[in-house]
């Protein structure tokens, strides 16, 4: 995959683990890294979003690439460095993102 340039790949490559996961899931998965133990709440009036985000990633699989790191692990490493550079940022990121979610759809 490090050889490869945008002429082989071309514009645009959806990069993840071929694995669906609820907006909802994500979430929850977020709450318990970080230790949000505050409840999640949802606005059930708005529409329920995209029924299906799984992303197709046969073409960068193709070229060889796999993840090497699951997404909790990647969360968790990105939450840690968050908190390296200043606790209180990170954790008003984290509550943005979190409420972000719950709005997208879970």
């Amino acid at each position: 995959m490090e050889n490869c340039d945008y002429k082989d790949i071309g514009e645009f490559i959806n990069i993840g683990t071929g694995e669906d996961l609820r907006i909802r899931d994500l979430a929850e998965l977020i709450k318990e890294i970080v230790g949000y133990d505050g409840e999640i709440t949802c606005d059930s009036s708005k529409p329920d979003g995209m029924p299906k985000k799984l992303l197709d990633v046969s073409r960068i699989k193709a070229k060889g690439w796999s993840p090497k790191k699951s997404l909790k692990d990647g969360i968790k490493d990105s939450y840690e460095f968050d908190l390296s550079i200043g606790e209180d940022e990170a954790n008003e990121d984290i509550k943005s993102a979190i409420s972000i979610l719950c709005c997208l759809s879970l």
